[in-house]
């Protein structure tokens, strides 16, 4: 009575009709189209973040982060995260002029960098705080990277800089 023509719908599992031969059966309204989930915008690193120390399955996370610097402590990167035994995967593709870049990163528990899918720095291990590093020489053009880590336990931080060095070889270790 309250419609705007005086007419409304009714689910048959909340009716019981006798002698309903003259009421009209109509079908149901459609249902509302589904909301998208809207896409999370990257313009920086991609962060995906798993709930697993071993980045299997879909992450539970994925978001823009502007930067690899963070010290979460005994917490973790998101609520939907645990605090400890997770991992997270970033990723970025640049272009850079060509020279020698060298790459730092500290790590509490473990670290891999990948540049243009060769391993450059592979610290996959338990432990406290420490640092890698490692000089790279590229050409010009576009560049992959990638940084994959895991959380253990107790402390969870990552922080990787990449810096330029300029034209020429790498310093050996």
């Amino acid at each position: 009575p309250d419609s705007p023509n005086g007419t409304g719908w009714v689910s048959a599992q909340y009716v019981t009709a006798t002698d309903a031969d003259g009421v009209p059966v109509v079908p149901a309204p459609p249902l509302p189209a589904p909301t998208a989930t809207p896409q999370v915008p990257i313009t920086d690193w991609k962060g995906e973040y798993f709930d697993n120390p071993n980045m299997q399955g879909e992450p539970v996370v994925v978001r823009n982060d502007p930067r690899i610097d963070f010290n979460w402590g005994n917490g973790s990167p998101d609520p939907a995260v645990p605090n400890d035994q997770f991992s997270a995967r970033w990723t970025m593709s640049r272009n850079a002029p060509r020279g020698v870049y060298e790459f730092s990163v500290w790590v509490d528990d473990g670290v891999r960098v990948w540049l243009n899918e060769e391993l450059i720095i592979n610290g996959w291990t338990t432990g406290p705080a420490r640092n890698y590093n490692q000089a790279v020489e590229v050409g010009d053009g576009s560049h992959n990277i990638r940084v994959e880590y895991f959380e253990d336990t107790g402390g969870a931080m990552i922080s990787l800089s990449i810096t330029y060095r300029g034209e020429g070889q790498p310093e050996a270790p």
